[in-house]
């Protein structure tokens, strides 16, 4: 049965940790508001380097988690799928920037 809320816990971490990544892509933009800016590499400044690997990080870990628990555990929570989806898209954004950089 489809339901909102995820039924497994592979699922809720799944959600959880697409929340984290919107953390993080906040308080990365709110670095950037303040007037933070890169610079020639990409660790040239850590307030942007940090939240930006952690978002990366936390949306590549909500699309495995998804992924395994709508294929494996057979969940079925919107929220879930939802996650995933977002975590692809980041996956895909991801892979564009190291084989197109700008």
């Amino acid at each position: 049965m489809i339901s909102f809320l995820p039924k497994t816990k592979f699922g809720r971490l799944s959600a959880i940790f697409i929340v984290f990544f919107f953390l993080c892509f906040l308080i990365l933009n709110i670095f950037v508001l303040a007037g933070q800016r890169g610079g020639k590499g990409f660790f040239s400044n850590l307030y942007l380097a940090i939240p930006g690997i952690l978002a990366a990080f936390f949306g590549i870990t909500s699309f495995i988690f998804g992924f395994f628990s709508i294929f494996w555990k057979k969940e079925q929570g919107i929220l879930v799928l939802i996650s995933t989806l977002i975590g692809l898209l980041i996956i895909v954004f991801i892979l564009g920037e190291i084989f197109s950089p700008h």
